[in-house]
Formats: structure tokens, C-alpha cells, sequence
């Protein structure tokens, strides 16, 4: 056999490549999240082309495990006993949903000491009406595991009071989560009783190190009116925020008051073809923003007033909404027109009280993406490189 040309180092890089981490806001969720099928065909191709492959080829296809039948546990405990060097190689675990799968099964919680990364599919409405599929206190037992991210997506019908309950328990007995997706487009109708039972089962310290927050759904108000306030603790200090039903409601900002280590924020506002806000039935609109190290983003003094400025006041005139004391300037923006309703977002922050001061911030792109039935038709981008000063500390 001929020694290779390309030395083995860079094969494996060009392997590790085929997984290529897309930016955090979508890490575990959406689209991205669902190519995993195809993933694993690559890294399957790639251990089969030589010897020298197999090893990097094995590590990816164990990276990420998923469960979609109970005995796929026992045939991963069997893998495990025949060669016990693949359970260093499990960080992910993708549990598919309708159905109870043990995987904290006291081999896998003994052995898979490197996983890290949990993903639940809950189950939709026709399979046990919407209700979480495992029994009660299983949280603890999942708790074993050393769990640094977890990721829960629901997107089927409506959402059963218990399982959102069962949801809220997995995430408060995980003392070591430092990042929390959620993918949930059905919320449940919780009352204000209901509202201050789940805030009872929340054990003290939860979510302390918490330090990325994803939240992705159609209903924006109706979760965050099921949220006790403070549920994420305090430490969050990235914080990605999706929805499609209108404005932002209040109860996001009392949320967001509460994370004193806040440092950047992304927003992706969507007003799809069934949206009352969209003007156009032929395309789908999206706004995406992000805050970058928010300076005296919470403040020790006294909230600033209400100013009663509307959303179509002046941009310069938002700019001057800081805490008084600080020096101010108009604000720099290119077209107010393409970018009232992001201003509008900034404008909230500022009338609300929730942000003192930004250092900056920057606005990545706005797209408009025709919805032609049969047509895959590429989005038009139009990026904006503008900077968004409206005080100094």
C-alpha cells in the first residue's frame, strides 16, 4: 500500500468538517437539527474508504445516539460491553418521541460519562394526549447523567398541562445546565394558579449556570404567560428569541429584567403567510438582531420614565430614551423604512426599562424569501454593516 499523500491529521479535520456547528441561536433546533439522517450516510461513506478513517469515521457516527425504539437501549448497552471504548465517544442523546425509551438505564448512566447533550421530541397530541411519556420522577434519574445542554421541541398539536409541567421538572433538576433550547410551537392554557404551582416545584438554585437561552415558537405570549418570571434564573447571558404572533408581549421583558448577565440578544421575528402582520401573501418576512455587550444593560437606579414615544416616532428621538445622566446622540440608521420595526424592538427595551445603555448594536440582514409552490427559490439578502450607538457609560 502506497503512504498517503495527505497527511492523516488533515483527513480527520476534513471529516470532523462534515459536522460543521451552525451559529448557536439554531444549534439544536429547526431545520439544522432534522439533517442528521444525512449526516450519518457521510460518516458512514468515510469509514469505509480506508483503515486509516475508521477511528475519526467512528467517534462522529457515536457522537450524536438516537433512541427511536426501547430497544435500541439494549443494543447500545451490548455495543458497549463488546467494545467499552465507544462510550467516550457519546456526547449527544436524541430521544424520539411517542413512545417511553429507558435510556437512564444504570449501565448507560455508569459508562456515558461524557455525554453532554440531551434532546427530547415530545410527542404529539394523538399518542397519550400530548402527555410526557415517561413516569413520575425519571427527572431524577436523567439528573445522574453530567448533562451541560438539553434540547426540547414540540411542534404537533396542543400541549397537555402535564407534560409542561414534566418539562419544567427535567429542566430545574439538571444543577449543571449551562444551555437550554426550546422548540415549542403549541403552549398550553395555563391559569394563574396553575402559573404559581409550577413556580412551587422549582427547586432553589436551578438554572444558576445557565448561560444560553433558546426559545423558538409560534406563540411568544402564551409562553412566556405560562412561565413563572425568573424561571431561567439570572446568569443567562446569551438570549435567542423566535416567534410569530405580533409584538413582543410584556411578560418577555419581565423575563429578560431578570437576566442581570445578559450580553447579547437575537431576535427573529416571522411573519409568515398566515400572519395578520404581513402585508404580502407571497412571501415570508424575516427580521433578525443581535445586541452585543450591553453596557449598564440592568441598572441599580431608578427605571427611566415612560416617555410615551410611539413607534413611529423618530429614530433619532429613540436614541435619547437612557437613563438620565448619561450622554446621548441621535442615532446613525440607514432607511427608516426598512428598519422601523427593529427600531420599534429597541424602542420597546428603552420605554419599558429593561435596558439603561447599549455599547452597541448591529443588525445582520433582512430577507425576503418568495413562497412559490414547487419552486425552491433562493432568498434575496440584503445585509446592513451600520452601528447603533445611543449612549455611553
Amino acid at each position: 500500500m502506497k503512504p498517503a499523500r495527505i497527511p492523516l491529521e488533515l483527513c480527520e479535520l476534513i471529516i470532523d468538517s462534515i459536522r460543521e456547528s451552525p451559529p448557536w441561536p439554531r444549534r439544536l433546533v429547526g431545520s439544522v437539527h432534522d439533517a442528521q439522517g444525512e449526516l450519518l450516510l457521510s460518516f458512514r461513506a468515510c469509514a469505509i474508504v480506508c483503515s486509516a478513517w475508521l477511528p475519526r469515521a467512528r467517534y462522529n457516527l457515536y457522537y450524536r445516539i438516537s433512541f427511536r425504539l426501547p430497544s435500541q437501549v439494549e443494543l447500545l448497552i451490548r455495543s458497549l460491553d463488546e467494545n467499552p471504548s465507544l462510550a467516550a465517544m457519546v456526547r449527544e442523546l436524541v430521544l424520539s418521541p411517542g413512545v417511553y425509551i429507558p435510556f437512564a438505564h444504570a449501565t448507560l448512566v455508569r459508562r456515558l460519562r461524557h455525554l453532554r447533550t440531551l434532546v427530547y421530541e415530545l410527542p404529539a397530541s394523538n399518542t397519550a394526549s400530548g402527555n410526557w411519556p415517561y413516569p413520575p420522577h425519571y427527572h431524577r434519574l436523567v439528573a445522574q447523567f453530567p448533562l451541560t445542554v438539553l434540547a426540547i421541541r414540540y411542534s404537533y398539536g396542543p400541549l397537555a398541562t402535564t407534560a409542561w409541567f414534566e418539562m419544567f421538572r427535567l429542566i430545574w433538576t439538571l444543577r449543571n445546565l449551562e444551555s437550554l433550547h426550546l422548540e415549542l410551537y403549541h403552549i398550553p392554557d395555563l391559569t394563574d394558579l396553575e402559573v404559581q404551582r409550577l413556580a412551587a416545584t422549582r427547586r432553589p438554585g436551578a438554572c444558576a449556570q445557565l448561560k444560553t437561552l433558546v426559545i423558538d415558537g409560534n406563540t411568544m405570549r402564551r409562553c412566556t404567560n405560562c412561565l413563572p418570571v425568573g424561571a431561567f434564573g439570572a446568569s443567562t447571558e446569551r438570549l435567542s428569541l423566535t416567534w410569530r404572533d405580533g409584538r413582543i408581549p410584556t411578560t418577555v421583558l419581565a423575563h429578560v429584567k431578570k437576566m442581570s448577565e445578559l450580553q447579547e440578544i437575537y431576535v427573529d421575528e416571522r411573519c409568515g403567510p398566515h400572519s395578520r402582520r404581513n402585508r404580502s401573501p407571497t412571501c415570508e418576512h424575516r427580521c433578525h438582531t443581535i445586541v452585543h455587550r450591553p453596557t449598564g444593560l440592568f441598572t441599580t437606579q431608578t427605571d427611566p420614565p415612560h416617555t410615551g414615544l410611539s413607534h413611529d416616532a423618530p429614530l433619532a428621538a429613540r436614541g435619547q430614551l437612557l437613563v438620565p445622566g448619561r450622554p446621548a446622540r441621535p442615532v446613525p440608521l440607514p432607511d427608516a423604512t426598512l428598519l422601523r420595526r427593529r427600531a420599534a424592538l429597541i424602542c420597546i427595551l428603552h420605554e419599558s426599562g429593561v435596558v439603561a445603555a447599549f455599547d452597541g448594536l448591529r443588525y445582520l440582514d433582512e430577507e425576503e424569501i418568495p413562497l412559490r409552490v414547487g419552486h425552491a427559490l433562493p432568498p434575496r439578502v440584503v445585509t446592513i454593516a451600520s452601528r447603533l450607538v445611543v449612549g455611553t457609560a
